[in-house]
């Protein structure tokens, strides 16, 4: 449409509105209409150009800013810890919870029952006269004597105080709790949990680490079973016969260590701090560093979650109510006679 044709429709409505409304009903519609649709039209203008918004609004910040303007918080929220502080307060909260092991108590006398039946087969080969047997029985046990303590062996008397020497020390150390060393070096507390099963029920007691003896300590304090004065590769051969039938006392419960420490990774909180309703977030010109930002992210995704953080998009509803504000204005300001 022209220039010329928009004119004589522009000027029709500023003369509606110019005049007196008229006497007949078309006159007094055509005044009244104009005057309507001029307020109506400034309000939609006004309104799209302007477009109203719902919700709060939260800058968005980087680290080394400087905050432009308060920021108090609106409602209680909470501020998430990142994967990796989760992972970090779960593998602690794990690690502070003690291995539990399982005791044998019998274990000890299992253990010098098979050092007897080594002795006497070796008793027995001796008896004989059969060295080669002898040799046999060592190396199925694997232990590679050297000559001096093949001759240590085949001495019935030095044998027999070998054969005391390592059931003494079976009896009376290895029931006191011994564990593998392997396991008990990867024990990350002071004390470790100890089940004992008595019949139909378990028994579970705290135990300290530094009381759980390893194969370390076992044959250190084993030689001194043998009679004084001992030779080297006595001690030697005794702990070599020790190492052969050697069991532990104190075993791993797996199971019931990992669910132990399995309920204690669950309990780790998943936030690391509380926000009340009224509390700054930030102040104005304070500087934006790692833990403010985290707090100002943590604001804002709750404010998305009850849906009161100011969206992006104009919203319908805020729409209408802008521009029946607008058309209410400017009907107090007398465009809108009715």
């Amino acid at each position: 449409m022209s220039s010329g044709a928009r004119d004589p429709v522009f000027r029709s409505v500023l003369g509606n509105l110019s005049r007196q409304p008229g006497v007949s009903t078309l006159e007094r519609f055509h005044y009244h209409g104009a005057r309507a649709a001029l307020p109506i039209a400034l309000a939609l203008f006004v309104t799209f150009l302007f477009p109203p918004t719902e919700g709060t609004n939260v800058t968005r910040y980087d680290i080394g800013v400087v905050a432009p303007a308060d920021v108090i918080a609106e409602m209680e929220f909470a501020v998430p810890k990142t994967a990796t502080e989760l992972e970090r307060d779960r593998r602690a909260a794990a690690e502070a919870v003690p291995r539990t092991f399982d005791e044998r108590p019998a274990i000890g006398d299992t253990v010098a029952a098979n050092l007897g039946l080594f002795f006497d087969a070796i008793d027995e080969a001796d008896r004989e006269g059969d060295t080669l047997r002898v040799d046999q029985i060592l190396q199925s046990a694997r232990i590679n004597a050297s000559p001096s303590q093949m001759d240590y062996v085949l001495d019935s008397e030095q044998r027999n105080a070998l054969r005391t020497a390592s059931r003494a020390a079976t009896l009376e150390i290895i029931p006191r709790g011994m564990a593998d060393p392997a396991e008990a070096s990867g024990v990350t507390t002071d004390v470790i949990y100890v089940r004992t099963i008595a019949g139909d029920n378990v028994i579970e007691r705290t135990r300290p680490l530094t009381e759980v003896i390893t194969s370390r300590d076992f044959y250190a304090q084993a030689v001194l079973y043998l009679p004084p004065g001992s030779p080297p590769d006595a001690q030697d051969l005794l702990r070599l016969v020790l190492i052969s039938h050697l069991q532990f006392s104190l075993t791993p419960n797996v199971t019931a260590t990992e669910s132990a420490r399995e309920a204690a990774r669950n309990s780790v909180p998943l936030t690391k701090a509380d926000v009340l309703r009224g509390e700054a977030i930030v102040r104005a010109a304070d500087p934006i560093g790692p833990e403010t930002l985290e707090r100002l992210q943590a604001y804002e995704s709750a404010l998305r979650d009850v849906d009161l953080l100011e969206s992006e998009e104009p919203v319908a509803v805020a729409v209408l109510g802008g521009g029946l504000v607008t058309l209410m204005l400017l009907s107090i300001f007398g465009l809108l006679v009715l």
